[in-house]
């Protein structure tokens, strides 16, 4: 509160201002009093909200900790890292895979011939040699583009750039290089010209080495023939009415075959692309009955999976939107409008505003009206969903008491109901998708040929097949017969055919892809004569096109140095083969089933060594359970509950700030800021020393430490593990809660210790998971209940912040109020000395008048 500048005292000659502020100084003191305990609930409330972050911090970590997905820790290794890298995504098969690498991927490449010492970037096509008047056409992939004599050669690799590929001008080397933007056999380029162009090309040492074109060797192949190079060859194609008629006969006979092989190829490549999708289909099945029984096992045993698989099966009959009243379903029927029906929509019901189920009808405009039938009406708290069958099922309680065996029905908190919940849930979802697949047949739509190894798809050609191969009999099948070694033979074999059909389209892709030139045709050909054969003696004349240019290619070839020509290197595939299976990708990064494997080199002997039971250098690909993640992940935790509680521990158990209280701006006035800084980390220490809501969460954190779990009807306890605190008495201050693992080689105090908590892991890690999953658990339901939210403060919260900030906020009001008193106060005495300063002047003025008549 700022004063204003008084001007007092002038005519008494008293010190106004310190007499004004002795006589207001009780309601200073007020003023001063409410301002210092405000500054000390903001002292605490900082002093809170670094012991909420610390909290906070704990209690969210605990998400990796609870959930089994979080657990999923594996540790994949090569034999051989200058070959193959491995790693895991945590859901791939545990065991040793033997691993063949046939070829690598490679980005097609070429590199051009070396230039004039004095040729740069800004060089043009003339000064290369290339000074023909007319322009060139080069065609990049089929792309076309225009150059002259004018074009510079910086222009001319922007323009190989634009058009997909990658090119640089090095102008150290003086050559242009020139390579795919991706690699695969598939993503190779070619660069072709016209007759100019193929001088271009050679001006610039990007004409390739080999007397050959893409465009030649392709309409040579239509004409039936391996047309060699000749001076007469390429002369007698552009000369004279019978080669040109020969030319013509040719192509129509050879595109006749081409165009029927063409349709049968697309015709067998939708084909083998539904057989690719029906086998897609099976291994879903197949993995969802694996998952399916391997849950059912984490929740029963023996005969209990049996009668557990019979609960879940019964549940997954029900609608997930249905409406039960007793053991009656009333499934959705029209879910637009909410209608719910028993009978097939004989009789309809729809939810009133009060959640009771209502009789309605359909009316002539379509909509649906309440029939207002009183009789109908089915009473809301009789009225069950899908989820209230879900939690008083038998399956319910089997997974209740696998998941929290300590922990009776009734004492379940929201959290634990919630988690037994979604795991029926799963259950009840992966036996829907089994049900479906189990009820209907699909066979594939060819038959493979015996005669190309292709017992594996005939294996699996309908899907009666494949429930076979994981169940035997379906009729008899039981989950308590579940083989775990049927379901991987039956995945190796799904796999297998998987790769016969994925062959058989890429050869009738193949087939579809050296017949491209001819795809227009096949339409044509029978139904409009007229265009197709004007079509052919079209393509007759770009043939006779590019034999012209091969023609002109091979004389610049002939005439040329060798050193001016580029050197070519096709794209090639990455192709393995993982236990016998074989893999092929235009990239080096293979993901099979849950491992990615990156492939940098080849493996001797790969191809003949490619089929299961022969011999070939192999590489071994390993995947465990990583022992030492799991480890390191405890630990970790640890690390963050230690931080944790030393801070609430620290505040809790800090000295005494009594006598301690925020400072006056007077008492600030007095002192140096050094002296302050020091007053006020003495005043904020002891803010929550031996406070009551510091204990209750403190209490809470420790106490969920302590006790045991039975784990396979064992009890286990973190002392199992060799996790322990020191106690009061041996740890040092206010270090009696935090916890120390034996043989933790990054703590003194017990890395002499054995190593418990590793032997564990590497000899029982589901345990040990399990342990931590219902330990960490615990401690989030506990926190849980203290961070919730309430009147007093926020979710997520520990101290009362709202009840603290409205109580702040009080003191602003208080504040104000007794400030205005004060000046006030003050005014008011001020005004009295005013007029006696004012009066005293007049005494003294008229005491002056008298004198001076006095003296006259």
């Amino acid at each position: 509160m700022s004063s204003p500048i008084r001007m007092t005292g002038m005519t008494s000659g008293l010190d106004t201002e310190s007499i004004v502020t002795a006589l207001t100084s009780g309601y200073k003191s007020k003023v001063d009093k409410y301002k210092q305990q405000q500054t000390k609930i903001s002292w605490k409330q900082d002093a809170w909200k670094n012991i909420n972050k610390k909290v906070y911090s704990l209690y969210t970590s605990l998400d990796s900790m609870r959930f089994s997905a979080n657990w999923k820790l594996q540790k994949a290794s090569s034999s051989d890292t200058t070959k193959a890298t491995v790693t895991s995504n945590g859901k791939a098969f545990t065991g040793t895979q033997t691993l063949r690498i046939a070829s690598i991927a490679t980005a097609a490449s070429m590199t051009g011939g070396k230039l004039a010492d004095n040729i740069s970037g800004s060089s043009t096509l003339a000064d290369l040699g290339y000074t023909d008047g007319s322009s060139a056409t080069i065609t990049v992939n089929g792309k076309s583009f225009a150059v002259d004599s004018r074009t510079t050669v910086d222009s001319f690799v922007n323009s190989l750039q634009s058009n997909g590929l990658n090119a640089n001008f090095d102008s150290a080397s003086h050559r242009i290089f020139v390579a795919a933007k991706k690699s695969g056999a598939a993503n190779d380029f070619s660069i072709e010209g016209d007759s100019n162009g193929v001088k271009v090309l050679q001006s610039l040492g990007l004409l390739s080495g080999s007397k050959s074109t893409k465009a030649y060797n392709t309409y040579s192949s239509l004409l039936g023939s391996d047309i060699s190079y000749s001076d007469q060859a390429g002369l007698a194609l552009t000369s004279g009415t019978t080669t040109d008629s020969a030319v013509l006969e040719a192509l129509k006979k050879n595109i006749d075959a081409m165009a029927d092989k063409y349709n049968t190829a697309m015709t067998n490549s939708g084909m083998y692309s539904t057989d690719i999708s029906k086998i897609s289909d099976d291994l879903a099945y197949v993995f969802t009955f694996r998952s399916y029984n391997e849950d059912l096992a984490k929740y029963a045993s023996g005969t209990g999976l049996d009668t557990l698989d019979s609960a879940v099966s019964d549940l997954s009959k029900m609608g997930s939107d249905s409406l039960f009243v007793g053991n009656t379903e009333y499934k959705l029927t029209d879910s637009a409008n909410g209608i719910y029906s028993a009978d097939g929509g004989t009789t309809n019901y729809k939810k009133n505003d009060n959640g009771d189920l209502v009789e309605v009808e359909k009316d002539s405009d379509g909509s649906w009206k309440e029939t207002n039938d009183s009789s109908k009406t089915i009473a809301k708290d009789t009225i069950k969903t899908f989820n209230d069958k879900l939690a008083s099922s038998s399956a319910y309680d089997t997974i209740a008491k696998a998941l929290y065996p300590s922990v009776a029905g009734d004492k379940l908190s929201d959290d634990q109901k919630k988690a037994i919940t979604e795991a029926l849930s799963s259950l009840v979802s992966s036996k829907r998708s089994i049900d479906k697949f189990e009820s209907t047949d699909v066979t594939t739509s060819t038959t493979p040929d015996s005669a190309s190894g292709s017992a594996s798809a005939q294996a699996v050609q309908s899907r009666q097949d494949v429930i076979a191969l994981v169940k035997g009999s379906s009729s008899s099948y039981k989950a308590s017969s579940y083989s775990a070694d049927d379901v991987t033979a039956a995945i190796t074999k799904l796999n297998q055919a998987s790769a016969y059909w994925k062959n058989e389209k890429a050869a009738a892709d193949q087939t579809v892809s050296d017949s491209s030139l001819v795809a227009s045709f096949a339409a044509k050909k029978t139904s409009d004569a007229a265009a197709y054969k004007s079509a052919v003696a079209e393509l007759a004349q770009t043939a006779r096109t590019a034999f012209n240019n091969q023609y002109e290619t091979n004389k610049a070839i002939d005439s040329s140095q060798s050193g001016s020509l580029s050197i070519k290197k096709n794209g090639t595939d990455a192709k393995i083969y993982l236990n016998g299976q074989e893999y092929r990708q235009d990239s080096n990064n293979f993901t099979v089933n849950g491992l990615t494997i990156t492939v940098s080199g080849v493996t001797a002997n790969a191809e003949s060594g490619g089929k299961e039971n022969e011999d070939g250098d192999s590489i071994s690909i390993s995947n465990q359970v990583d022992t030492q993640g799991i480890y390191d992940k405890i630990k970790n935790f640890f690390s963050v509950y230690n931080d944790a509680i030393n801070e609430l521990t620290d505040a809790f158990n800090a000295e005494s700030s009594k006598g301690y209280d925020p400072l006056t701006e007077d008492q600030k006035s007095e002192m140096s800021d050094t002296q302050v800084e020091k007053w006020e980390k003495k005043a904020k220490a002891g803010l929550l020393r031996n406070d009551s809501t510091l204990n209750s969460i403190m209490t809470s954190i420790t106490n969920s430490m302590l006790g045991s779990f039975t784990i396979d009807g064992k009890k286990i306890s973190l002392s199992t593990f060799g996790i322990k605190t020191k106690g009061i008495l041996n740890a040092a201050t206010n270090r009696q809660y935090e916890y120390h693992i034996d043989g933790d080689e990054d703590d003194e105090s017990s890395s002499s210790n054995a190593d418990k908590l590793m032997a564990a892991i590497n000899e029982d890690p589901d345990s040990v998971i399990s342990f931590m999953q219902q330990l960490t658990n615990k401690l989030y339901t506990n926190l849980d209940k203290k961070m919730k939210r309430t009147s007093l403060k926020t979710a997520y919260t520990v101290y009362n912040d709202k009840e603290m900030a409205s109580e702040y906020s009080s003191y602003n009001k208080l504040i104000k109020e007794w400030e205005d008193r004060l000046s006030t106060l003050e005014d008011s005495y001020y005004k009295k000395f005013s007029k006696m300063e004012t009066t005293l002047q007049q005494l003294q003025s008229s005491t002056s008048s008298l004198t001076s008549s006095l003296s006259s």
